[in-house]
């Protein structure tokens, strides 16, 4: 791969003192410079013992003899300029080495790189000199690709019952939504349904902004699955989803689960179908489905939706009552997406609205190889 060679802290002004640093009595040697693997370095578990990577450099433009020189090692994701790099590690030779076994857990730990997925990284080397007076240091930097392979699942050791997350969506009440469910006890109840649209609502005389919900809506980690429709609404503190011939569902993961590590979690939710004038619900039946790590109520690791879960209720019976689901979600990382939705795609005709509520992932079960 290509070197990269550049002074720290240099800009248009810095080459000038560059040039006056180089032309300082006594300065010799070449710039330095770092070599890595020069091809595609695929990982595999079997060899993890094996020296998978080796990167050497040169002692760098010497000014004094009598300058302590030290290398600071660090690699990162190709392109974030080293802000979410690997820690610092002080070397005072001129070679780093790392197993297949020693890469592979820095990558799948500290970054969110898949198994098997091929990821392209930088490794920089920065020349530290201690002297009589300051000199700047050399920095060198070296691009490589690595293919990472899948090392079992390793278990987070969360106990049985640990809370990953938990919502009941309270942070909500400042929009000042109202309570759809809870007002209707018995037949006698009118139906005066009153979400009102996340993505258009504003309110002036409460500093509420358009738009001010989605963003809290995304804060809160959360994605809707159908944008594009803008069918989210709000009540008083839960969601609803979908209107007449579009559907939509929420969609999230769990981010602090462990780099590298993976769980067993149990989602539980409430949920109801909306009703209609009449006093009849929609047919609702909701689903979970998985992208990436993990499978749903099967420990099988290729399961990714679940069984329908029904949230129905009899028509014209009250009180309009929750209906709480759960599904078990075995070996997810963080890097695993999770949705509910309906049964149905987001254009399918017919009406099945749905209320959300009290969203809740905890330790199922401790993860097995």
């Amino acid at each position: 791969m290509k070197n990269i060679y550049y002074w720290a802290g240099i800009v248009a002004a810095g080459a000038l003192l560059l040039a006056c640093e180089k032309s300082e009595e006594g300065a010799k040697g070449t710039p330095l410079a770092i070599t890595g693997p020069t091809e595609k370095v695929t990982l595999l578990g079997a060899n993890k013992n094996e020296t998978a990577v080796t990167f050497t450099w040169n002692k760098g433009i010497e000014r004094n003899p009598t300058d302590t020189i030290t290398y600071i090692f660090r690699m990162d994701i190709a392109g974030n300029n080293f802000a979410t790099a690997s820690p610092r590690d002080t070397v005072t030779d001129f070679t780093k080495s790392f197993t297949v076994g020693e890469l592979n857990e820095l990558i799948t730990q500290l970054w969110p790189v898949y198994p098997g997925e091929e990821v392209l990284l930088e490794a920089r080397v920065v020349a530290n000199v201690r002297g009589d007076k300051f000199v700047y240091p050399e920095i060198a930097i070296t691009a490589f690709s690595v293919v990472t392979y899948d090392p079992g699942r390793v278990d987070d050791g969360e106990p049985i019952g640990y809370t990953y997350f938990a919502d009941d969506f309270s942070w909500m009440t400042h929009y000042g939504g109202k309570d759809d469910v809870g007002s209707i006890v018995d037949n006698n109840s009118a139906v005066a349904l009153s979400t009102l649209n996340m993505y258009s609502y504003s309110n002036a005389d409460a500093g509420i902004n358009r738009g001010d919900l989605v963003a809290d809506f995304i804060a809160h980690g959360y994605t809707d699955i159908n944008p594009t429709a803008e069918t989210v609404y709000f009540a008083s503190d839960y969601l609803k989803f979908g209107r007449t011939d579009v559907q939509s569902g929420i969609q999230g993961s769990l981010p602090m689960i462990a780099q590298g590590k993976s769980t067993n979690v149990t989602l539980t939710f409430d949920a109801t179908p909306c009703i209609t004038g009449s006093k009849n619900y929609d047919d609702v039946l909701l689903v979970v489905e998985i992208d990436g790590p993990g499978a749903v109520d099967v420990d099988d690791k290729i399961t990714k939706r679940s069984a329908e879960l029904d949230i129905q209720q009899v028509d014209k019976t009250f009180p309009w009552a929750w209906k709480t689901k759960s599904v078990v979600l075995y070996g997810i990382t963080s890097a695993t997406k999770i949705t509910i939705k309906t049964n149905k795609s987001g254009t399918d005709s017919g009406t099945f609205r749905y209320y959300f509520d009290n969203l809740k992932f905890e330790k199922h079960s401790e993860v097995t190889p």
